[in-house]
């Protein structure tokens, strides 16, 4: 009879069934209090119409002789076995006739006579089944172990009420509680103590129960402070329950009492590991005397039956929190807790030595591994910082700095930089300045670049003074990597200096990533050309080093070139292949960065709704890391709706790119600005356009950003009727032309021929036109819907005014080279035949409108006698209007009476 509601197990109970249904011997295992009895009720209830013979209940845990445990069952099952005779075959002869389970509860301390029973009873009764419980496997022909799995636990990220009901933990924690105080409820502020409650107890239905009475005297978030002493918290007896429930360490004393003393032994050392260990580590922190390593092996798998160690995995076990907990209370009591905790240390401080190389690399294996240990490397370096350890702990994080920064543990870094890189125990040293080098690294990766320079400054000062070649030039590397975001040029300056002498010291990573870095300062401004020789220099280094970071970069790198080349499916190609990568190595600013490259690219070629994949992979796979480009991720999502909503847009880039120029970041800050301003254009907003790219000038690093945005101001001015339109536009492409930059031509090309359109100019207009639309197929450049309206209108105005002659024009701008169309755009810059504004800037059709429309005639009227289309008659009347700063037709015809 249950006197508790069972809550949850759904899954399990349904597993449970189709387990038995299988087989004839099915054990439920698993740590103490875990829920097996319970389990097991509930699934031998759901299998009663499977069995005309019944099911029986057997509890076992007082029963202290193993010898009548075939008695105790017949008792259950009411079969009275005379005198003399077996009690087994006594129980098979009665069994026999219809099949029957029988359920035997707690075999754990009778194990070897549990065992030899049920493989009886089960070899001379063919029609029965047997479901126990037990602490390990009774390890017989036939039998089928299911470790029941602890409640079901939310994640670290669920804080509100209503998430924290889906799970089974929190689901039994809140009824027990409610037993315990009726007026006990979970809200939004005593949630997320809730949750960790539930997490600091593996999910043990035992432990939370025992844990959820103490809310009628603690809050949530007391008792989840005291669960550091679990023991202590939950040992309140409980009545009614059988003594190895009473309290939470009754439960685990149980286990720990049916061990043998070598798995004693071994359970308390394994108890020194944080998060997991492998039999590898376990040999060699805990293999020693009286557990020698060639005995490790079959002592931690008894313990792996016994369900005190979990396998996590291929290799990978683990203590649940609360056994672990115990473990090191016993490790305590033996006096071993020093000992275990100085060769823990020395096993994490070899692994982090062992794997540097593979790490610096980025080689996802080696990654991995670290990510696996890393709460293990974390209690390593809190035991050597509290017990004054602090040289092997520096040698720990300046071993760790690639692993912090590629997997994104910024925080960790910027933690133990403060407690031992810049505390008074630091007094210099090769692990000192390595030490701090490390973390200037992983700080500027953090997004920290001010501090990442100031302290790589310390650290190349520190270097100097060992003569640590190959430190000092990570220093100079990491300041210029510091600067590359606000000047470029002085970054370089840093940068070559670091190339310089990591080739002395022959530092095959600083080398290639201080070469990779220095193209990128060149691509910052634009220069592809100069940028191509470092790229090239360093990929044959960082691929015969199979450095996957570094092949990342130079693969966005060779995007960027290609960009800049106008050889869009090229960059394309080159980024995915960059994300790709930065996927594999698991380095999220490697991702995001490649990622705003890709948005680039695919804003150029038109296509930015595809970058709603992109995003929907990037957000599925990372959570907030707080790094080096974290804050370009909504812009992703932004311009991905460019199309749908570009005033939007323009909104909603305009606060993330001011945020990130005022905190120094003005190479992704200007370009994001820059876009803003491309999407107020699209949205039909020029003067908010001309705003926002006044903006992007005003913040740009480099001549490459400026451009950019003198271009949309002059795309903006041309809609305006503005005449600075044309400088603009020539100032841009002047700039492109002199570095040989394709990416922004064919829009720069396209508008200044619809500006010699306008001012009757057809020929030359044309030409360009077709060019920009040549440009546009041999480079895969796009059209937003904006620049492809007006476009349609020049081509259709050109076709209209000039007639036959526009075939010739068109045939001979689409033969233009990109280089002739450059300079061919140039050059009309100097041929013009009229001012932008009065009379005199007037086209001859403008004129005619202008005395046509003075004269009174509707613009159907004015088409019909030119012939031209009405629309057309309107946007000559829209340009006159501009030209002459006149807004009506009445105003227009008194100027023209005045000046005739």
């Amino acid at each position: 009879m249950e006197i508790s509601s069972f809550i949850g197990r759904d899954g399990d109970i349904s597993r449970g069934v189709a387990l038995l249904a299988e087989t004839r011997l099915l054990t439920l295992t698993g740590a103490g209090g875990c829920g097996k009895t319970r389990l097991a009720q509930r699934i031998a209830g759901r299998v009663l119409h499977r069995y005309p013979g019944g099911v029986w209940w057997t509890e076992l845990a007082r029963l202290t002789d193993e010898g009548l445990i075939a008695d105790e069952v017949a008792d259950v099952l009411g079969v009275r076995v005379p005198p003399g005779r077996d009690a087994v075959n006594t129980l098979s002869a009665y069994l026999e006739t219809e099949p029957a389970l029988v359920v035997i509860d707690n075999c754990e301390h009778l194990i070897a006579g549990a065992a030899a029973f049920v493989q009886r009873l089960l070899r001379s009764t063919p029609g029965m089944a047997i479901l126990a419980t037990s602490r390990e496997p009774l390890a017989i022909e036939g039998e089928v172990t299911w470790r029941v799995p602890s409640l079901g636990l939310p994640p670290a990220a669920c804080e509100t009420p209503e998430a924290l009901g889906r799970y089974d933990a929190v689901r039994l924690f809140i009824e027990r509680a409610v037993q315990a105080d009726p007026d006990f409820c979970v809200t939004s502020e005593n949630a997320p103590a809730v949750a960790r409650i539930c997490q600091q107890l593996d999910g043990i239905p035992l432990a939370l129960e025992l844990a959820a009475v103490r809310v009628r005297s603690l809050t949530t978030e007391r008792i989840s402070g005291a669960l550091d002493d679990r023991f202590g918290l939950l040992a309140a007896r409980r009545r009614g329950v059988v003594p190895r429930h009473e309290t939470l360490r009754a439960s685990v004393d149980w286990s720990h009492e049916l061990l043998g003393p070598e798995e004693r032994v071994l359970f308390r050392r394994l108890g020194i590991f944080a998060g997991g260990f492998t039999i590898d580590a376990a040999d060699s922190v805990a293999a020693f005397d009286p557990v020698h390593d060639r005995a490790a092996l079959d002592v931690l798998t008894r313990l792996v039956d016994k369900s005190l160690v979990h396998l996590d995995g291929p290799g990978r076990y683990r203590l649940l929190e609360t056994v672990r907990q115990y473990a090191l209370d016993r490790l305590a009591d033996a006096g071993e807790t020093e000992v275990l905790h100085e060769r823990h240390l020395a096993w994490a401080g070899n692994l982090a030595r062992t794997l540097e190389s593979e790490a610096t690399d980025a080689h996802p294996a080696a990654l991995d591994e670290l990510e696996a240990e890393h709460a293990n490397l974390r209690a390593a370096l809190e035991w050597a910082a509290a017990s004054g350890r602090h040289g092997r702990a520096l040698e720990i994080v300046g071993s760790l700095a690639f692993f912090w920064a590629q997997h994104g543990h910024y925080r960790e870094a910027a933690s133990w930089e403060s407690r031992l890189v810049e505390s008074s125990e630091a007094t210099g040293g090769q692990a000192v300045a390595r030490a701090r080098w490390g973390c200037a690294y992983v700080r500027f990766y953090g997004g920290d670049a001010v501090g990442a320079y100031e302290r790589a400054q310390i650290g190349l000062a520190g270097a100097k003074a060992i003569g640590d070649s190959s430190t000092a030039a990570r220093c100079l590397h990491t300041m210029g990597a510091g600067l590359i975001l606000t000047d470029p040029v002085l970054a370089r300056q840093h940068l070559v200096q670091a190339a310089e002498l990591a080739d002395t010291a022959q530092d095959e990573w600083c080398l290639a990533d201080a070469l990779q870095i220095v193209a990128y300062t060149y691509l910052a401004e634009g220069d592809h050309r100069l940028a191509v020789p470092f790229l090239e220099e360093a990929f044959p280094i960082c691929d015969r080093r199979g450095n996957q970071f570094q092949r990342c970069w130079h693969h966005g790198g060779m995007g960027w070139v290609a960009a800049q080349r106008g050889q869009m499916p090229v960059a394309e190609s080159e980024v995915r292949r960059a994300i790709e990568v930065g996927r594999t190595v698991g380095d999220p600013t490697l991702e995001v960065w490649a990622c705003a490259l890709l948005c680039l690219v695919l804003v150029t070629a038109g296509r930015p709704q595809a970058m709603a994949a992109e995003l929907e992979t990037l957000l599925g796979a990372r959570h907030e890391w707080g790094g080096l480009g974290e804050a370009l991720i909504p812009a992703f999502a932004a311009r991905a709706r460019l199309l749908e909503d570009p005033a939007g847009v323009a909104a909603e880039l305009e606060p993330i790119a001011v945020a990130l120029i005022e905190g120094g970041d003005l190479v992704d800050g200007s370009h994001l600005m820059e876009q803003a301003a491309r999407a107020a254009l699209e949205a039909g907003r020029p003067v908010e356009a001309i705003r926002l790219a006044a903006l992007s000038e005003e913040a740009a690093p480099t001549g490459w950003y400026r451009s950019a945005a003198r271009m949309v101001r002059g795309v903006a001015a041309r809609q305006l009727g503005d005449p600075a339109a044309c400088d603009l536009l020539h100032d841009s492409l002047g700039y492109l032309a002199g570095r040989e930059i394709l990416l922004g031509v064919p829009l720069a090309v396209e508008t200044l021929g619809g500006l010699l359109i306008r001012e009757g100019q057809l020929a030359e207009g044309g030409r360009l036109l077709a060019a920009g639309e040549t440009l546009r197929a041999e480079t895969g450049q796009g059209r937003l819907p904006g620049d492809q309206g007006r476009f349609d209108e020049d081509v259709r105005l050109g076709k209209e005014e000039l007639g036959p002659e526009w075939a010739q024009a068109w045939a001979e701008g689409s033969a233009l080279t990109p280089a002739e169309a450059v300079a061919y755009a140039r050059r009309a810059r100097g041929t013009r035949k009229r001012p932008a504004t009065g009379w005199d800037s007037l086209t001859p059709t403008e004129l005619q409108v202008v005395e046509l429309a003075a004269q009174g005639l509707t613009n159907p009227e004015i088409g019909k006698r030119l012939f031209i289309g009405r629309g057309t008659v309107k946007t000559h009347l829209s340009h006159v209007f501009a030209k002459l700063n006149v807004s009506s037709r009445a105003e227009l015809a008194a100027a023209a009476s005045r000046r005739s």
